[in-house]
């Protein structure tokens, strides 16, 4: 024990060393240990061959063995912190934590049990419910998170992507991308797949902001906004830089209030969310689009657009009917004017079958 004010305490703590400031050491079977830094500390049971270096750096709980936090301002607190590495400032982790990384700032995996996984970067969350673990994850980049009730094996990575609800075996990546089921793929900007086995792969090729004119109080379901510049559909998700809500009503063109499921968080006058105004996405596996290119700000509006189906049909969002009577004019260039040679079968976005003449 080398320094200033340092402190070591407990039963049978063999092999330690601690320099520096402020450091403390307690607990019981704590075995070749470094602790060196300021105000680092080091409690609880069965912490064998751990090595804390920085400042004000906590490790407690039981069994963490062979283990390295350094930094500052890293907390490790749970049992079976096992073989495991921690860098940076502000990191957190609670639960039964094996064979695991994280570093960089501010990125937090709270769970039961979670093994072999790896956090990296800033403000990024892995969680997992009461009995439930994140085993195999990896999570890069900022501000993305991974939580549910059971993540396997899935990896998330870019800016704001999030794997929720029993997502084993997904993969996220791009910006404001979420997968929501199992062996499913989001890869882009403001993807969504839903489904078992999934992929939805895309860019969005404009988006609209509503910008908050008054603060609205966590639990709120209305937002006082700006004239809008976009009809808003219901049930379109509204991101802002915080948290994320869905419209329950929709909105017309200079509206300045938006209904929106209950906010999980308060958010202040000013601030921005983004609104999803068309795409062009590719679909795979469970969904019965292959291609498809949208032009609504929901789910619902989105599958009416034009689509390519896996059985070949055609869906086209904009369709319509009249009073006139049309004639076909002396100006087809197809050979054969007689009977159509063949009818393209397509869909209406009610999803009404219609045939459409051709002539070679």
């Amino acid at each position: 024990v080398e320094g200033y004010q340092n402190s070591v305490a407990g039963d049978e703590n063999y092999t330690m060393h601690v320099e520096g400031e402020g450091n403390y050491v307690a607990g019981s079977y704590n075995y070749s240990t470094h602790v060196e830094g300021q105000s680092n500390q080091l409690t609880g049971q069965d912490c064998y061959t751990c090595h804390i270096e920085g400042q004000h750096n906590v490790m407690s709980g039981m069994n963490a063995e062979f283990s390295h936090v350094e930094g500052s301002n890293n907390t490790i607190n749970g049992s079976g912190t096992s073989y495991s590495h921690f860098e940076g400032c502000q990191n957190s982790v609670s639960g039964y934590f094996e064979y695991s990384h994280v570093e960089g700032y501010s990125n937090t995996v709270s769970s039961s049990g979670a093994y072999g996984t790896h956090a990296e970067g800033s403000g990024n969350t892995i969680s997992a419910g009461s009995g439930w673990g994140a085993y195999g994850m990896h999570i890069e980049g900022q501000s993305n998170v991974i939580k549910g009730h059971v993540e396997t094996a899935s990896h998330v990575e870019g800016t704001n992507n999030t794997s929720n609800t029993q997502s084993g075996s997904s993969h996220v990546e791009g910006t404001y991308n979420t997968a929501l089921s199992s062996a499913s793929h989001a890869s882009g900007y403001y993807n969504v797949s839903n489904a078992y086995a999934q992929t939805a792969i895309g860019l969005y090729g404009s988006r609209s902001t509503v910008t908050l004119s008054a603060a609205a109080a966590s639990g709120a379901t209305s937002l006082t906004v700006s004239a809008i510049t976009h009809a808003i559909d219901s049930g379109t998700i509204l991101t802002f830089s915080s948290i994320s809500t869905t419209t329950t009503a929709a909105a017309s063109v200079g509206d300045t209030s938006l209904t929106v499921s209950a906010l999980s968080a308060a958010l202040a006058s000013g601030a921005v969310g983004d609104v999803v105004i068309d795409d062009v996405s590719l679909f795979a596996s469970s969904n019965p689009k292959l291609f498809k290119v949208g032009n609504g700000t929901s789910t619902s509006a989105r599958s009416d657009a034009f689509a390519v189906r896996y059985d070949g049909s055609l869906v086209v969002g904009s369709v319509s009917t009249g009073s006139g009577s049309a004639a076909l004019g002396a100006n087809c260039p197809a050979t054969t004017l007689t009977a159509p040679s063949t009818w393209i079968k397509m869909e209406t976005p009610s999803g009404t079958t219609v045939y459409v003449p051709a002539w070679a």
